[in-house]
């Protein structure tokens, strides 16, 4: 099988967390490519599962960590590649993060923050090098981005209003090696106006 880009995806377990962010999942998930990208996520229903619920014909692009308390129905992404089954949630976001080349972050609560906060930790400690891209779209999550702006690790991640935005940075920056069967990240973009 090709080497294809993993893009983890984070968001609200509730798909109507705004109108604007379910279109934005919306829009996202049509914009995904099944030749170029695999979608890696917990298999909820929420913003996710919206991106995920756009590819449109049975295929391998979907793969799905869960807890074993919250175990997934069996007639819930049938398509998709259950590739494990933790005790917890933290890690199911560790084995997420890992399978993943990008983390794309949609608006949601807790948990969507407590895996922000994990990718950019481990990030800013040397343990991966995957871009890390949040939507905040409409400024809805400006208030994340003001919590975030003191801590001095605006290099660890980028903000973004669109999805075609955060298509066009994965675009830009992830290629696939098919030779070596691996996706290399190009950091220096002559076009950086993503960066905030």
């Amino acid at each position: 099988m090709e080497k294809r880009i993993g893009i983890f995806i984070s968001g609200s377990t509730n798909p109507n967390i705004s109108k604007e962010y379910n279109q934005a999942a919306v829009e996202f998930g049509k914009l995904l490519d099944p030749k170029k990208h695999n979608i890696i996520f917990d298999g909820c229903h929420g913003l996710p599962g919206v991106v995920a619920s756009q590819i449109s014909q049975p295929n391998d692009n979907l793969e799905i960590a869960y807890t074993s308390s919250h175990d997934i129905p069996a007639s819930d992404w049938l398509v998709a590649a259950r590739n494990g089954t933790f005790r917890y949630q933290s890690e199911v976001t560790r084995a997420m993060l890992d399978w993943s080349d990008v983390a794309v972050f949609f608006k949601g609560g807790s948990g969507t923050l407590a895996e922000l906060f994990h990718a950019i930790d481990t990030k800013k400690n040397g343990e991966h090098h995957k871009p890390i891209l949040i939507l905040n779209i409409k400024n809805q999550w400006d208030e994340l981005i003001k919590i975030l702006e003191p801590l001095g690790l605006s290099n660890l991640y980028n903000v973004m209003d669109t999805p075609q935005e955060i298509m066009k940075y994965i675009n830009e920056h992830l290629k696939i090696d098919s030779m070596y069967h691996t996706v290399k990240y190009i950091e220096n973009v002559q076009d950086n106006d993503y960066e905030r």
